[in-house]
């Protein structure tokens, strides 16, 4: 059993809170949140009364779906390597993001709030998160990984390199879950979501929103 309660606290969400592997430095583990998810699932499981799973279970299912299908998460994804039993419960055991330098990534929220590193030009973080979006609307990938605080830059040698690190699926909260059905649908809906994020992303870098 791994021992969280004394390991370092990397960050802590609204849904789950992230340490330091007390083993491997080059891992973190994902720890839920009790009743986190109350009042937000989706329609249809309201409907039949299911049981939502967790933020960890929806993670690494869809890590796993995406993964069988070919997608080539490891681009802006960590690897998660499945669960892991410690003394604050189950958790959920991926690669740790970081640089080169050995920092954490800066968030899409830091970068809005100004908080922007001199040398990673306004420019290139826009047209990355253009690429970002499209590579997930390809791919249908309709998880929390279309939220700022979950979008960041780690420096890679001279460079920076866009990350993202929360793959969790989004519950569907259509009457008819047509974005869950049908692939042409469900790619409009993350369009639809980049879009919102983008605009707010080019005003604080005081970019052209047009493409």
């Amino acid at each position: 059993m791994l021992r969280l309660r004394s390991a370092d606290l990397i960050s802590s969400g609204a849904f789950r809170s992230c340490y330091r592997h007390p083993e491997d430095p080059k891992l973190c583990v994902k720890i839920a949140r009790p009743r986190a998810a109350a009042g937000r699932a989706g329609h249809l499981d309201r409907l039949f009364r299911r049981r939502m799973a967790g933020a960890n279970e929806r993670e690494c299912r869809e890590y796993g779906r995406l993964s069988s299908a070919g997608v080539p998460l490891s681009r802006y994804f960590p690897a998660v390597h499945g669960f892991v039993e410690t003394d604050l419960g189950r958790g959920l055991c991926l690669d740790l993001v970081e640089g080169s330098d050995g920092q954490g990534p800066l968030s899409l929220t830091d970068i809005m709030a100004g908080r922007i590193w001199p040398d990673l030009d306004a420019e290139f973080v826009l047209d990355e998160v253009r690429q970002f979006g499209r590579f997930c609307e390809r791919y249908g990938i309709l998880a929390s990984c279309d939220e700022p605080s979950n979008i960041g830059f780690v420096r890679e040698g001279a460079g920076f390199r866009l990350v993202a690190y929360d793959l969790k699926l989004r519950p569907n909260k259509e009457l008819i879950p047509i974005s869950t059905l049908f692939l042409a649908q469900r790619r409009r809906k993350i369009a639809r979501r980049f879009d919102r994020l983008f605009a707010p992303l080019a005003a604080a870098l005081r970019w052209p929103t047009a493409t």
